[in-house]
C-alpha cells in the first residue's frame, strides 16, 4: 500500500489539478491524503466532496500552521509503508506513480530511508534574464541510483518510510513554508537526521512532476523576501547541530559580528555586477546579501529567546 500526501492551503484551483493528476494512477489498496492547513477558500469545500465521492480519498484539516506541521499529520494520518509528498503546485506525470511502485517492489533495501523524483519547471510566465535557475532534481542517470554527497531530494516529489521518520521526530516544525512567510530545508533536515543514523537517500527514475514557478515568484522582492526567510530557517538548522550552551552562544556571537562584513561583501558584488550589466550575477548577490540578513537576524532573535530555535 502507498500513501500519497498534498499539503495545501489557499490553491483549490491547483490543488484539484495536482489531485487529478494522481488519482488515475492509483491501485485498489493506494490511498490519497489531502491536509489542508487552514485554507479559507474553496479548498475545505473540495476536499469535502472529494473524500466523499472517493473512498481512495481522506482529507484532514490541520489548523496549525506551517507545511512541516501539516506534513507531520500526513505521516500519522497515512496508512502505507511508504509516504509519497506532492506540493499543491504539481502535477505528476504518466508513469510516476509505476515507477515509485517498482522501486518499493524491486530496489528497497532497510538501509533505504527516501527517496527522491524528477522536477520539471513549468513557468506561469516568461522567465526573466535575472532568475537564478530553478532547483531541478539532478536525476538523469538511466537506473536508479543514491544521492551523492551534497545532494538532497526536492520537497515537491520525495517518499519516506513512514513509520522510520515517526520515530526519528518528524519533520522540524520550525522548518520550512508557514502560513504565506516562505521558508526551507525541512525535507533537507529530515535527510541529514536519516544520513547521521546510517540509511541511505536514492533516486527514482521515472518518477517525474512539473511544478508551477507562478509569476508572483517571478519578482525580485518576493526573491530576496524568500532568501531572507530561508536564511532564518538555515540558522535555524544549523544551531539544531550544535550542543546546547557556550558552543551555541559562541557561535550565535561570531556569525552576528561578522554577518554584517559579509553582507556588506555581497551588496558591493551585487552592485558592481549591476553597473557591468550582469543582472543574473547581481541578482545572487543580493539574494545572498538577503539570506545572511535572515542567517544573522534569527541568530540576534535566539539570543533573546534561546528555546525559538
Amino acid at each position: 500500500m502507498v500513501s500519497v500526501a498534498i499539503c495545501t492551503r489557499n490553491r483549490a484551483d491547483l490543488l484539484a489539478k495536482a489531485a487529478q493528476s494522481v488519482l488515475p494512477q492509483l491501485a485498489d489498496q493506494d490511498e490519497l491524503l489531502i491536509v489542508d492547513n487552514g485554507s479559507t477558500d474553496g479548498t475545505p469545500a473540495y476536499c469535502a466532496h472529494l473524500s466523499a465521492n472517493l473512498g481512495c480519498v481522506r482529507a484532514f484539516t490541520e489548523s496549525k500552521s506551517g507545511l512541516s506541521v501539516a506534513r507531520n499529520r500526513a505521516l500519522q494520518e497515512a496508512r502505507g509503508e511508504w509516504i509519497i509528498f506532492l506540493d499543491d503546485d504539481t502535477v505528476v506525470e504518466s508513469g510516476w506513480l509505476a515507477a515509485y511502485r517498482t522501486f518499493f517492489a524491486n530496489g528497497v533495501t532497510d538501509k533505504i530511508a527516501a527517496l527522491g523524483g524528477s522536477v520539471i519547471p513549468r513557468y506561469e510566465s516568461s522567465v526573466p534574464q535575472w532568475l537564478p535557475p530553478h532547483p531541478v532534481a539532478p536525476n538523469n542517470s538511466v537506473e536508479a541510483r543514491p544521492c551523492q554527497p551534497g545532494e538532497s531530494v526536492i520537497g515537491c516529489n520525495f517518499a519516506v518510510r513512514r513509520k522510520l521518520t515517526l520515530e526519528i521526530g518528524g519533520f522540524n516544525v520550525r522548518l520550512g513554508h508557514c502560513g504565506e512567510v516562505p521558508g526551507g530545508y525541512d525535507e533537507v533536515e529530515l535527510i541529514e537526521r536519516f544520513t547521521r543514523a546510517g540509511y541511505e537517500i536514492w533516486w527514482v527514475t521515472g518518477a517525474c512532476v512539473q511544478h508551477l514557478v507562478s509569476s508572483t515568484r517571478l519578482n525580485l522582492l518576493w526573491q530576496l523576501n524568500c532568501a531572507f526567510h530561508v536564511g532564518s530557517c538555515s540558522a535555524i538548522r544549523r544551531l539544531s547541530k550544535l550542543n546546547a550552551g557556550s558552543s551555541t552562544f559562541s557561535f550565535s556571537l561570531m556569525r552576528i559580528l561578522t554577518g554584517p562584513f559579509h553582507c556588506a561583501f555581497h551588496l558591493l558584488a551585487a552592485t558592481f555586477s549591476f553597473l557591468i550589466r550582469n543582472r543574473r550575477k547581481g541578482t545572487r548577490s543580493l539574494m545572498r546579501a538577503s539570506s545572511i540578513a535572515g542567517y544573522n537576524f534569527l541568530l540576534v532573535k535566539q539570543l533573546f529567546r534561546p528555546d525559538y530555535a
